[in-house]
């Protein structure tokens, strides 16, 4: 009797320490299995370029054009002549904002008028295409190269940060009714401040991707909620667009899950929860413990 409880003793550990093999085996593959499905994702993630965000425009990797060629009045992208902009047109445009005395840019009426008419001659796909796609932030630093730009279509990419109506400023000379001001933050922290005459179609969201396209006017200087003064490029623009989010291709595993109908898939989570629930309960089950029966127990007697 003795040697038939150890051998079924130890056949049953026998049997647990395969079963614990095998567990162990299947959740080392469900690891794995796991683990590919993550690194497939991530490479999808990474794939298909840069963050629409980020990435400029394809004719971006144009060579950036020289001084002359943006001072040429017969570029496509110059929309407003040079002479628009002169000293003698626009003059000190800074001054002391009271009673802070931080120093605040005055927009020139007269210049901004005539802008936003050369900008309301063009429909929005226009000026898409005569941007100048080249320009970069650091322009902006080079002071030959930012008065240059005066007057060119540029386009700029970043989060629309505020956009509010302007009723300071009277367009009915020019049959604008209405006149909207904010910012553009791109995705170095950089601002681009805007006038518009065209409410964005769409309420814009921190997570789309807006675009700005419009005529360069000039560098504005105003003082912050902080009690900094902000140096930012004015763009006058029709208005401010959200760029489609670039699709990213889809993985066979996803196609096939999108395919799969809703009780498979609530079929397939179960039988991975019941599997792991087995695989951990297999994993903790301890062997009964050995009953040692004393070789005399077929020949004792109970005592008196």
């Amino acid at each position: 009797m003795r040697r038939l409880q150890e051998e079924l003793i130890r056949e049953h550990a026998i049997f647990v320490k395969k079963i614990r093999r095998m567990s162990i085996l299947l959740m080392i593959v469900m690891l794995g299995v796991l683990g590919l499905l993550a690194y497939s994702l991530f490479r999808l993630a990474s794939a298909g370029g840069a963050d629409p965000v980020h990435a400029g425009p394809t004719e971006s990797q144009r060579q950036a054009p020289s001084l002359a060629e943006m001072r040429n009045e017969s570029d496509r992208s110059r929309l407003v002549p040079l002479e628009a902009f002169e000293p003698e047109h626009t003059p000190v445009v800074v001054q002391l904002a009271e009673p802070e005395a931080r120093e605040i840019s005055v927009i020139q009426e007269a210049v901004l008028l005539k802008v936003l008419e050369a900008v309301s001659s063009l429909s929005q796909q226009e000026l898409v295409q005569r941007a100048d796609t080249t320009v970069r932030w650091e322009d902006f630093a080079d002071k030959e190269r930012q008065e240059a730009l005066r007057g060119r279509v540029c386009r700029f990419r970043g989060t629309l940060r505020r956009i509010e109506e302007n009723r300071d400023i009277d367009l009915s000379s020019i049959g604008i009714e209405s006149l909207y001001e904010g910012q553009v933050q791109d995705h170095a922290g950089r601002w681009y401040s805007l006038y518009c005459f065209q409410k964005p179609a769409q309420d814009m969201t921190r997570n789309d991707v807006a675009e700005l396209v419009g005529v360069y006017y000039g560098l504005i200087t105003f003082p912050t909620r902080g009690g900094k003064e902000s140096v930012t490029p004015l763009v006058v623009a029709r208005t401010v667009t959200a760029v489609p989010q670039v699709a990213r291709p889809r993985s066979q595993a996803a196609a096939l899950v999108e395919r799969a109908p809703v009780w498979a898939l609530y079929v397939g989570a179960a039988v991975v929860v019941v599997l792991i629930c087995l695989a951990g309960s297999l994993l903790l089950r301890q062997p009964p413990p050995v009953n040692h029966v004393h070789p005399s127990w077929p020949h004792e007697r109970p005592s008196a």
